[in-house]
């Protein structure tokens, strides 16, 4: 077992190496989705991110089951009940082998029925090149479900040095290697093919890892069938709850599919990726403190958790408000010198996405505290409604404003959907929200500024020309950082801020002298 300052050294080092995976990830996306929107065209750029958007609710069912793992195996390593962590890998082996199943069967379904699916819209060389990129996909995914265990075990461990690495390796490697499949020829089946062997290689390493490392066990008898019966219960309620929420975020390509076509779901699929990562950059640290959660939940004090809670919420806001702030002046300008004139209308269909996301994003650990007390119940049920009339506005919606209307639905719903929660979270999680809110208003003074700076640019300045675009840019983000480091942060996130940086750095530097991807004991 760790010692406390060894893990507390990987949690920081684990979520800067978030940050900059996702700063990188950023800017590789800037520079090489324009590639694929050239050589791609709309219309097949569409058909991709439907086909995976489609695909993604089944790799939803292993959600559930890997926050379970991290919860269990959590409290039997603080126990020190080796037996019973041998049986827990067991026994998730075994059920996620057999959701693989679940889910090659799932794709064979759709594959069958891939023309009743999509509609009339398509034609039919774009229903031939579907069902191509359903078998990829499925493959892709049925791999991923066997191999899922492996992956929750490093996170259990707070290995996350190792596991925000290789994700960092991934995130170089993958789109080099999607240029040059495209401008080899191969389309998009060519791109999910280079995405497919990426993975395999992925998830070789952490099972490597699992085995020479951490020194991984399995025991496939005696399974504790009352154990086994509450993580189901326990999981099942997480992967609804989740699979309800990717359907406010993507059931809209399929709606715009039907009554659309293509071209607007890849002008949609384009919001959809500004979103994608805008919502990134909340979640992937989000995972980086689940372990420390289920900590403090088992000690059982509400008023820590709820200064966590804060902190962590006010951390959230002053990163996502610096991207939702300059999306709101400058992101017109950078789709159309980024994606094109084409994709301008991308711009509305975004903000009316990462807006009513921000307030989401900014609670998540909130989230991660619902499900280690075994409280998520109320919010699946809460997202199961929001799902219901997300698709019910949504589908008129569609019909009279085509991508805008999708995202007016999610963006509406979304918000009835937050707001209820924040109720739930004062008179049953046990958190003080009207605490929360406090510290995060108090940022308000710092955004003055910053607000006056991002008026006299929108107003003031032509950004669709480069330099202005450019110097605005740097303009913004320096008025931006020096508001929030001397008015929004107070001393004691000041100090932790560059105490933590230099720590975070100097372990770096040890990790790298001692080769941190060498399996060595």
């Amino acid at each position: 077992m760790k010692e406390p300052e060894e893990t507390i050294n990987q949690i920081k080092a684990g979520a800067t190496l978030s940050y900059f995976t996702i700063a990188l990830n950023t800017l590789i996306v800037i520079l090489y989705t324009p590639i694929i929107l050239t050589v791609l065209g709309p219309s097949d750029y569409g058909l991709y991110n439907l086909v995976a958007s489609i695909l993604s609710y089944s790799g939803l069912l292993s959600f559930g089951y890997y926050t379970t793992y991290i919860r269990y195996y959590t409290r039997y390593k603080r126990e020190d009940r080796k037996t019973q962590e041998a049986q827990l890998n067991g026994m998730f082996l075994i059920i996620f082998s057999g959701l693989s199943i679940i889910v090659a069967l799932a794709g064979m379904l759709l594959y069958f029925n891939t023309e009743t699916l999509l509609g009339s819209q398509f034609s039919s060389y774009e229903l031939e090149q579907a069902k191509i990129l359903i078998k990829i996909m499925v493959f892709n995914l049925s791999l991923s479900f066997i191999t899922s265990v492996f992956n929750s075990n490093i996170t259990a461990n707070e290995e996350f040095v190792f596991q925000k690495s290789l994700q960092l390796i991934k995130t170089v490697i993958t789109p080099f290697g999607m240029v040059l499949i495209l401008f080899a020829g191969y389309q998009s089946v060519g791109l999910v093919l280079g995405i497919t062997v990426i993975a395999i290689g992925i998830e070789i390493s952490n099972v490597v890892f699992c085995f020479k490392k951490l020194g991984m066990k399995f025991s496939f008898r005696k399974f504790d069938g009352s154990v086994m019966r509450e993580m189901t219960i326990f999981s099942l309620l997480i992967f609804i709850n989740v699979i309800v929420q990717q359907v406010n975020w993507n059931a809209d390509q399929y709606i715009i599919a039907r009554y659309k076509g293509t071209v607007a779901v890849g002008i949609y699929g384009l919001a959809c990726v500004l979103n994608h990562y805008y919502i990134g950059l909340s979640t992937a640290v989000a995972s980086v403190y689940s372990p420390q959660v289920n900590r403090m939940v088992a000690r059982g004090d509400d008023f820590k958790l709820t200064q966590f809670f804060a902190k962590a919420g006010r951390i959230q806001c002053m990163l996502l408000l610096s991207v939702c702030l300059w999306l709101i002046v400058f992101g017109q300008s950078f789709i159309m010198h980024w994606a094109g004139v084409n994709y301008k209308d991308t711009y509305y269909l975004m903000l009316w996405l990462i807006i009513p996301a921000t307030v989401l994003l900014i609670q998540n650990i909130g989230v991660e505290i619902q499900r280690s007390k075994n409280l998520h119940r109320f919010r699946t049920l809460v997202y199961i409604g929001i799902m219901g009339l997300n698709i019910g506005i949504s589908i008129p919606l569609v019909q009279y404003y085509g991508g805008l209307g999708a995202a007016m639905g999610t963006g509406i719903s979304i918000t009835i959907g937050n707001i209820i929660l924040n109720g739930y979270y004062q008179k049953k999680v046990g958190l003080d929200i009207r605490y929360f809110w406090f510290e995060i208003f108090r940022l308000i003074p710092s955004y003055i500024p910053i607000g006056a700076v991002c008026l006299v640019i929108y107003f003031g300045v032509n950004t669709d020309k480069w330099i202005n675009f450019f110097m605005g840019s740097a303009l913004y983000f320096g008025i931006y950082g020096l508001s929030i480091w001397f008015i929004g942060m107070n001393a004691e996130e000041r100090i932790s801020f560059s105490r933590s940086f230099k720590k975070v750095v100097g372990f770096i530097k040890r990790q790298i002298e001692k080769c941190p991807f060498s399996l060595k004991e």
